[in-house]
């Protein structure tokens, strides 16, 4: 009998372990998954990695590529 005891208590131990386990993981990933929703949604006025003003009328293709007026010009 004491051995049925120990085994059920070790079951039910381990099975709420991994339940709590599996909800905290469920947390964490919803947690991360709101943060990288609100970076992708928000990242374009949170850009400013490049100090440089880029004019209206030019397109920056690299680093030191601008396109105007269909042209490719060096910076």
């Amino acid at each position: 009998m004491d051995s049925v005891k120990y085994i059920l208590r070790r079951f039910i131990g381990s099975s709420i372990l991994i339940s709590l386990l599996f909800i905290v993981l469920n947390i964490a990933g919803f947690l991360l998954f709101s943060y990288m929703l609100f970076v992708s949604k928000y990242s374009d006025n949170l850009d400013t990695s490049d100090s440089r003003e880029i004019k209206s009328n030019l397109i920056m293709i690299e680093d030191n590529l601008v396109l105007k007026d269909g042209k490719v010009y060096f910076r």
